[in-house]
């Protein structure tokens, strides 16, 4: 055994497989390996990961007791919301995931399982059109708005529409326009720029001014000194004196050098003539003679005779030597007929050699010659004679002529068309058998034709093969053929387009009618549609162009059959350029913009009166409401030597004036009698302290605010200069040593006076744009009215007036305020319709319209809105009526032996108002109200069904209502009325005009008496609540009209008044 001191071994070991287990003097030791990190009490070989981040990493390099960050490695921090993870700063980050899916109609976020994207409803958005406005989402789609984008820029001379991609366009047009001179006409737009046209003919008809043209005052008249004519054919050298023409000196020479008239001037008509009767005269002719005066000229009384009587010479005149004679050899007459050839010899007729024949061969006469008369010959009249025909008898001698004697010898007819009958000159009576057609008279018979002399026919066969005729056949008449009086046997217009009670849109604004006729008795070859005959084709159809109207539209087609079968239809439509839809829940989308439209003159703005009443009133308590000592810091100013404290600070009351002008208002409000105490306290025992008074005689605040609408329908106040004046600021210091602090003076006449200015703008800047957008914005209008039943017990209906500022526009007379307006009301119709039509121009070009500024307040209300009251009420149910005779005023039916009538009136159209009419006058237009009617008339029951359409007069203006002012529209007299009986019970078939006639008198004026006289409607005229567009204003501050009188312009009805006191 080993001797000596022995010890036991230390055991060193930790277990740990990353450290060396060591004794060194006589303690354990254990460091760590290398390339191995030993953190929260485990071993880590160089490059582990750790378990739950895989961002940290051990690093020995780095660190060996912690982990070290490694934004090298990948990780995945278990988020479905983020994406793209990578460690950073040992931590594992991942960038949120973009959940938008480029709808504006969801709400895009991520949640447990990735992106989520719920729909969202009534929200605004953008539907990419920028020609709408109000988009708004529905089911998670973006829908878009039904008011349009109203592009005008305000220039004549371009089109302004809007392009879905591009928003507003301005398209130059060659336009119509007014260039601002006086001295163009016709002016023309070029370029999107108004070009002069042609010069204005200046031209008073007045020689003696000079006219000319000044573009500001226009045609001028000058007078001139030129030569004239004053009307006065008997003076020369006229000359224009004071705009006048002035006789001259000259006399006009009337002499004609006809020594057969006398002549002189007659003043303003010029150089008469009167002829001298009677005064001798010359013709300057020698074969005349007794040469005198007459009607002034010259005549003769007698004319030479040359003449000898002697055939045998010419004689002639010759104006300058007279009478001649001259020896002829021509032809004459000796005296003597029995002698030929007679011929004038030296002078003398001289007989001829030939001698005159006058026998004959004719036994009715006897010839010789007459030396005067020449041949005779002497009929042997009444002597028998023979004319050589044995159709003749008792010839005898007329004339010279033989005569057939005055009876035929023999009379040939034997009254049968089968035979030729004729007299032989020479063997007398023939009579020979014919064939061919020949007529038994007999009108029942057909092909009559000869046989052996004899006239025979076939029956005719009356069946016309038509369902709708009762055939027959007389011998007299032939075939008959009675129509049959039925519903089936009746012609029958069929209009396949447009459909009954159709809204169409345009352009184009042409339409095309096409129909078919149902003809079971009769062809037609016509049908009338309004005043025009429409050729009818083989396959029964037929078509003609239209041109519609706005409004309503009527379709009048009349037929008559070969028989004289008859039917009419009447039908109508609407056309206009655009419908509005309405939308009780969203109102917005029936909201016609600029539908009303108020013009607020200079003096609603500011009346300079207390009264709540006129926008600077109002704003006078918003300036009010102004801390203006809070504006003032405290303490006033401090450096190492000076606290300088205000107190007691005090000031009057804010005065305010509003002045409209181009795009806004300027508005200017002054604070009089600012008032504070200073306390500058020392802070150096050396120096002085001292106290004092700042005061200042107004802060004047001066600003223009500029007032639109923006894309989205807010008002938008900018104000775009604004300017805050100290005026009259003084300062007084109190104590004897108070020059001394004469820095202070300095300082609240520079630095605290532009302190204050400075937040006073500020203030403004920060407070009024949206305090004035709000007041703007409280102008519009959210109330309701009830329109009572057309008939008996039926309940009155609410309709839902809504509005929103739409447009704004001021110039120096004052403000226009749009509003987009709408008449709402839940839908009890069991009908369909686009929505309410719009006056469209009348489907012409726009017309701008403006107000006529005639008092200090205006509300005009555009025909478009007014419409949405009676299509309310035509949405409502209101007129789907159920009537029976009493409803119809017990109307003496019983005459016409009519007896438990019952009836229901429905319109299938909504009734319209329109100026689009012939004369411009405002009507009310309903088309097809359907009338279905049952009665019992003479025993019999009846069923009828019928279509009326109508135009009245329509007066749309103030009325008082117990107290209350109301716009009222009144149906004043019905203009016409056309009426269609459609289907009948078939045993009054062929009674339809009846049945019209009785409707159109009877039932009809009851109906229409219901709706004329009264107001149809009427609503109270929107007082403007603005007691609470402002802080600090009264609760009886109102903006509200008294009218005073109303006209029509552009399609508005303007009520015009003045502020209600």
């Amino acid at each position: 055994m080993p001797s000596g001191c022995v010890g036991t071994p230390m055991d060193c070991s930790d277990d740990k497989t990353c450290t060396f287990d060591k004794c060194e003097a006589g303690e354990c030791k254990n460091p760590l390996k290398p390339g191995w990190c030993f953190i929260q009490n485990k071993c880590w070989q160089e490059g582990a990961i750790h378990p739950d981040n895989p961002c940290l990493e051990c690093i020995t390099s780095h660190k060996i007791y912690s982990w070290s960050a490694d934004d090298l490695n990948s990780c995945d921090d278990s988020n479905s919301c983020t994406e793209n993870d990578a460690c950073a700063d040992g931590q594992c980050i991942g960038k949120k995931v973009s959940c938008d899916d480029g709808q504006p109609c969801t709400a895009d976020f991520c949640a447990e399982g990735g992106c989520q994207h719920e729909w969202l409803d009534s929200v605004s958005c953008e539907d990419g059109d920028l020609c709408t406005l109000g988009d708004i989402c529905i089911d998670g789609i973006c829908y878009g708005g039904e008011t349009l984008r109203l592009c005008d820029d305000f220039n004549p001379c371009t089109l302004d529409t809007c392009d879905p991609l591009e928003g507003c366009l301005y398209i130059p047009a060659e336009l119509p326009c007014e260039d601002g001179s006086l001295c163009t006409v016709d002016d023309v737009c070029f370029a999107g720029f108004c070009q002069p046209g042609e010069s204005a003919v200046c031209d008073d008809g007045n020689d003696c001014t000079t006219d000319s043209c000044s573009p500001f005052v226009g045609c001028k008249y000058v007078n001139n000194a030129n030569p004239c004519n004053d009307g006065d054919p008997c003076t020369l050298g006229d000359l224009c004196m004071g705009g006048v023409c002035k006789k001259g000196p000259g006399k006009a020479d009337c002499e004609d050098e006809n020594s057969c008239t006398s002549e002189w001037c007659a003043p303003y008509a010029g150089c008469q003539y009167a002829p001298l009767v009677g005064a001798k005269c010359s013709d300057q002719d020698g074969c005349t003679f007794g040469d005198h005066c007459e009607d002034g000229a010259c005549a003769y009384q007698w004319k030479m005779e040359c003449g000898d009587d002697n055939p045998c010479t010419d004689d002639v005149c010759d104006p300058a030597f007279g009478c001649a004679n001259v020896l002829n050899s021509n032809p004459c007459d000796d005296g003597n007929a029995c002698t030929t050839g007679d011929q004038c010899v030296n002078g003398k007729c001289t007989s001829g050699l030939g001698k005159l024949d006058c026998f004959v061969k004719n036994p009715c006469a006897a010839g010789k010659c007459d030396p005067v008369k020449g041949c005779v010959m002497t009929p042997l009249d009444g002597k028998p004679c023979d004319d050589g025909d044995v159709c003749t008898s008792g010839d005898q001698c007329l004339g010279g002529e033989c005569k057939p004697g005055g009876k035929p010898a023999y009379d040939c007819d034997d009254k049968n068309p089968c035979t030729k009958d004729w007299c032989d000159s020479k063997l007398a009576c023939q009579h020979q058998n014919q064939e061919g057609l020949c007529d038994d008279l007999n009108q029942c018979t057909k092909k009559d034709h000869c046989e052996e002399g004899v006239c025979v026919g076939q029956p005719v066969t009356c069946d016309d093969d038509n369902a709708c005729t009762v055939d027959m056949c007389d011998i007299a008449q032939g075939c008959l053929h009675e129509v049959i009086v039925s519903a089936f046997c009746q012609p029958q217009i069929v209009i396949d387009y447009p459909p009954r009670a159709a809204s169409l849109v345009g352009p184009p604004y042409t339409v095309t009618v096409k129909g078919h006729v149902v003809h079971n008795a009769g062809p037609v070859a016509w049908v009338n549609i309004n005043g025009t005959d429409v050729a009818v084709g083989k396959d029964d159809t037929f078509a003609l162009p239209l041109q519609a109207g706005q409004g309503m539209n009527l379709i009048k087609a009349e037929v008559y059959d070969l028989f004289d079968g008859h039917d009419r239809v009447v039908q109508s439509f609407l056309m206009s350029g655009a419908y509005v839809p309405m939308n009780v829940s969203q109102p917005q989308v029936s909201m016609i913009p600029d539908g009303v439209m108020i013009f607020l003159g200079q003096n609603v703005w500011d009346d300079n009166d207390p009264a709540p009443n006129d926008f600077a009133t109002l704003f006078t308590y918003f300036f009010n409401s102004m801390n203006v000592a809070s504006m003032i810091p405290n303490p006033l100013y401090e450096n190492g030597s000076y606290k300088v404290v205000g107190e007691n600070v005090k000031y009057g009351k804010f005065a305010v004036d509003i002045q409209c002008i181009n795009g806004g208002i300027h508005i200017q409000a002054v604070l009089p009698d600012l008032y504070l105490h200073l306390n500058a306290k020392s802070k150096k025992w050396y120096l002085p302290s001292a106290s004092g008074d700042v005061t200042a005689s107004k802060l004047v605040v001066d600003m223009d605010v500029m007032l639109s609408v923006d894309a989205a329908g807010n008002v938008k106040a900018v104000m775009t200069s604004v300017s805050a004046d100290v005026q009259g600021l003084n300062v007084t210091l109190d104590g004897v040593l108070g020059f001394l602090l004469n820095w202070i003076v300095d300082f609240f006449e520079g630095t605290f006076a532009g302190m204050l200015e400075d937040q006073v703008e500020a203030t403004l800047k920060d407070q009024l744009p949206p305090t004035l957008e709000k007041a703007l914005e409280d102008l519009a209008f959210d109330s309701e009215f009830s329109v009572p039943p057309l008939f008996g017990g039926a309940q009155p209906v609410t309709l839902s007036m809504k509005s929103k500022v739409s447009s704004l526009s001021f110039t120096s007379t004052g403000g226009v305020i749009g509003l987009s307006a709408a008449v709402v009301t839940p839908k009890k119709v069991d009908l369909t319709s686009p929505g309410t039509i719009t006056r469209s121009s009348c489907l012409g070009p726009p017309v701008k319209f403006k107000f006529w500024m005639l008092d200090e307040i205006e509300m005009s209300l555009y025909d478009d809105f007014l419409n949405e009251i009676p299509f309310a009420m035509w949405w409502a149910g209101l007129l789907t009526i159920p009537l029976d005779a009493q409803a119809l005023g017990g109307g003496n039916f019983a005459q016409y032996g009519i007896e438990n009538l019952s009836m229901t009136a429905k319109a299938l159209l909504p009734p319209i108002i329109t100026d689009c009419t012939d004369n411009k006058s405002l009507a009310l237009q309903m088309g097809d109200l359907e009338l279905k009617a049952a009665f019992v008339m003479f025993g019999m029951p009846v069923d009828v069904t019928m279509y009326a359409s109508f135009e009245a007069g329509l007066e749309v203006g103030v009325v008082d209502n117990q107290g209350v002012t109301e716009l009222s529209m009144a149906v004043t007299e019905v203009k016409s009325v056309e009426l269609e009986v459609a289907t009948v019970s078939e045993n009054l078939v062929g009674s339809e005009d009846t049945l019209r006639m009785l409707v159109k008198k009877q039932v009809l004026p009851v109906f229409l008496e219901q709706i004329t006289g009264d107001a149809l409607a009427s609503f109270p005229l929107p007082a403007m609540d603005m007691s609470g567009m402002i802080p600090g204003a009264p609760p009886e501050a109102k903006l509200s009209m008294t009218p005073m009188s109303e006209y029509r312009s552009e399609g508005y009805t303007v009520i015009t008044g003045t502020v209600h006191e």
